[in-house]
């Protein structure tokens, strides 16, 4: 991840990992659609601290092969003007960042923006995604954003949008042709050919005599 202050890449993507994971253990449930941590208004948006936050891609189960575009809605609901607010999106694995707008910075793992917002209005911050597929065993793909105040690394508020993965039929173009079929059809044509040929010796013999 390109990083403008000159700081490590690898180090924020880490930070922000360590905190998405420590807010998914004090919150644990999640909802079937859009897991929210934070104080939660009546729309499921997470509220706290003065600011609010939501994402959506508009699904509730996703393919492989779908392009997806989220949907980051963050609200400053405090009576003070917030600068500098970072908002990092996460990158579930087998999903590929196409486009992010806002000069959103992307990597394998995340997108990252900064965003400063006036009291009482709001940033709405989009990217499109390509879900390619997931790794074995996963059930759903989920992906979080966190808004983090200037200089600090704990965020202030979070939210998860979580999507059911489509049941993959077996990949049959994939699986190789046995190879007995085609060595039993070889042998029938053999022995039709040597039939074949036999009685029409035979009845040729018939006519010469």
């Amino acid at each position: 991840m390109f990083d403008p202050d000159g700081g490590g890449a690898g180090a924020a993507d880490r930070v922000d990992r360590r905190a998405a994971a420590a807010l998914a253990a004090r919150w644990p449930a999640a909802a079937p659609r859009g897991r929210r941590t934070g104080v939660h208004d009546k729309e499921g948006t997470a509220v706290t601290e003065g600011l609010s936050i939501s994402i959506d891609n508009a699904h509730d189960q996703v393919h492989g092969g779908d392009e997806l575009a989220y949907k980051i809605t963050v609200r400053n609901t405090g009576s003070s003007d917030v600068e500098g607010l970072r908002v990092t999106q996460s990158v579930p694995p087998g999903v590929r960042v196409v486009t992010a707008d806002q000069d959103g910075r992307t990597s394998e793992t995340s997108v990252q923006w900064t965003a400063s917002i006036p009291a009482g209005e709001d940033v709405t911050l989009t990217d499109k995604v390509v879900f390619d597929a997931a790794p074995d065993g996963t059930a759903r793909l989920a992906s979080s954003v966190c808004a983090y105040r200037t200089g600090e690394t704990r965020p202030v508020v979070c939210s998860t949008d979580s999507d059911q993965l489509a049941a993959t039929p077996p990949a049959l173009a994939k699986s190789p042709m046995p190879w007995w079929p085609l060595v039993v059809a070889v042998v029938v044509l053999a022995l039709a050919a040597g039939v074949f040929v036999v009685l029409r010796r035979r009845r040729r013999d018939r006519v010469a005599g």
